[in-house]
């Protein structure tokens, strides 16, 4: 059975939290261990000997022998979700440039999306939490909505800090997630 959607992220404890909240019959979660090979600076052998590299290109149904073929995807879209800190953002430009240089016909067809995750989690005393995916958008919403409350403010580490719920709404919920459809045009 093809699984609709593959959700590329960093480390085992990223993945444990996204597979609970993710739908078992569409979505498919890959943790990276630690961050992928930068290959923009290594040859392409050196590319196809590197274990991670090797094993996510197996993943995406590609061969180093050959060109990369759209067909042999055995997902309907790819989704690169990493931790909401400037490490996530490193290691996500990592496997960006994995997709550009391997598998461009992913990307070409509109496959590859990043996921967001909120970054900060605000809460008065009895209320519910409301998110931030920005320091821009905390202080906006600190300031606009809640004026005059005292507000709890958690700022997210990594994936493995959010709650089941909170996966789900955010992370693997396609109708309430935050991603970017990336494109090479």
């Amino acid at each position: 059975m093809t699984k609709n959607e593959l959700f590329i992220v960093e480390g085992k404890s990223a993945c444990s939290a996204l597979r609970l909240a993710s739908d078992k019959k569409s979505q498919c979660v890959y943790a990276i261990q630690g961050k992928l090979a930068n290959i923009s600076k290594m040859s392409h052998d050196a590319v196809e000997a590197n274990h991670e590299c090797k094993q996510l290109f197996n993943k995406l149904g590609g061969d180093f022998a050959s060109a990369y073929q759209i067909d042999n995807l055995p997902y309907s879209r790819v989704l690169i979700l990493m931790d909401p800190d400037i490490d996530g953002s490193h290691s996500s430009a990592l496997v960006l440039s994995f997709f550009a240089r391997y598998c461009e016909p992913i990307v070409q067809n509109g496959l590859l999306s990043i996921i967001k995750p909120p970054m900060f989690k605000a809460c008065a005393q009895g209320g519910e939490p409301v998110y931030a995916w920005s320091e821009a958008e905390l202080q906006q919403l600190l300031s606009a909505s809640h004026a005059g409350q005292s507000m709890q403010t958690t700022r997210f580490k990594g994936i493995a800090q959010f709650s089941i719920d909170e996966c789900h709404e955010f992370l693997s919920n396609p109708a309430s997630r935050r991603e970017s459809v990336l494109s090479l045009a």
